[in-house]
């Protein structure tokens, strides 16, 4: 049956559970990364909770251009068989705090956590109680990092094939700002 909805008010909600993507163009949905947040602004109070990732992909997965005031990343599976991160942070402002928590990557070819910008001042990055297995688990790439940039690496369960946290062009400052515990 066919129905004019001209001048007809229509909402359409679609439970999550119902909504698939692939990165494979012969099954059809979604293209490009799988969640990424665009425009040049802090996000701010998001949390991304209890998600499964599968995907064997070159692209990233999570891309968050600029993280805020408080971001969350916890209860998610990350599965990825191709060359894309699972999670890239370009920039972390001032005053930012990022917690990865209680996820489980499996990244065949790349690096699981990708921290790719400047870290300013004040900023708190918490990567704790994650389980890592497949390929490089995170890359910190600190040489814009301010010295009171803070990286608290604890409670984790590595299993890679290669180096479990790989921090690159830091200077003398970030080393007393970096801890890793009980991993």
């Amino acid at each position: 049956e066919k129905l004019d909805l001209t001048d007809t008010e229509v909402n359409v909600e679609v439970g999550l559970h119902d909504i698939t993507m692939s990165d494979n163009l012969d099954e059809g949905g979604a293209q490009g990364n799988i969640i990424s947040l665009n425009g040049d602004v802090a996000y701010n109070n998001i949390t991304i909770k209890g998600n499964r990732f599968n995907a064997d992909t070159d692209k990233t997965i999570l891309t968050i251009p600029t993280v805020g005031t408080s971001f969350v990343i916890s209860n998610n599976v990350f599965n990825n068989a191709g060359s894309g991160a699972s999670i890239v942070a370009n920039k972390m402002d001032a005053g930012s705090t990022l917690e990865i928590a209680n996820n489980k990557f499996n990244s065949a070819k790349a690096v699981a956590i990708n921290m790719d910008g400047s870290f300013a001042r004040d900023g708190y990055l918490y990567i704790h109680e994650n389980v890592f297995k497949g390929s490089n688990a995170i890359t910190l790439n600190a040489v814009k990092a301010a010295q009171t940039f803070v990286v608290n690496f604890n409670n984790n369960k590595v299993e890679t094939e290669k180096i479990a946290v790989v921090v690159k062009d830091a200077p003398k400052t970030f080393a007393t700002a970096f801890t890793a515990n009980e991993n």
